[in-house]
């Protein structure tokens, strides 16, 4: 009977874990590549930025971007599209993520950290800065080689969140 009852525990106890890490939201900064490739339907990249952003629809991850990020947007998209499309793209944007703010802290950082690229080490101290980060993704992997957060693909982040862990 006991051994029944244990049994009985560690069951319910593994179908609890299981419940807790599906409902596990991964907070994520997108770096500007996805963002733009979701945007502008950018191929053959706008697929998986779609699926990161429908991930972020359907609550299964809170997405991230930079204040910097918007900033390039507006600056790549206005040319193309012009200044009141590249607004709307904008709103709708911000009504997908949240916001992070580039101080004087992160930039003092990306300074000093020896990143190759300097808007990549703005974009990731941003992310630790936030300090409830913990993926970055972006198609650029090789710049982010000095970060302490994990950085990958959309592509892979996908298929991590889809299988449940």
């Amino acid at each position: 009977m006991v051994q029944l009852l244990y049994l009985t525990i560690s069951i319910t106890n593994l179908n609890l874990k299981k419940q807790f890490m599906k409902s596990i939201i991964h907070e994520v900064l997108v770096d500007t590549d996805i963002v733009i490739d979701f945007l502008t339907k950018r191929e053959p990249f706008a697929q998986e930025a779609a699926q990161l952003f429908n991930l972020a629809d359907h609550k299964k991850v809170q997405l991230y971007i930079s204040s910097l990020c918007l900033n390039n947007i507006y600056y790549l998209l206005r040319k193309v599209i012009g200044h009141k499309k590249t607004l709307l793209l904008l709103q709708q944007l911000v009504e997908i993520a949240e916001i992070l703010a580039v101080d004087k802290q992160v930039v003092i950082n990306a300074l000093k950290s020896g990143f190759n690229d300097f808007e990549d080490a703005l974009q990731n101290f941003t992310a630790i800065e936030n300090g409830n980060i913990d993926i970055i993704v972006t198609r650029n992997l090789k710049d982010y080689k000095q970060s302490k957060l994990n950085v990958m693909t959309a592509r892979s982040f996908n298929e991590l969140v889809i299988k449940g862990y």
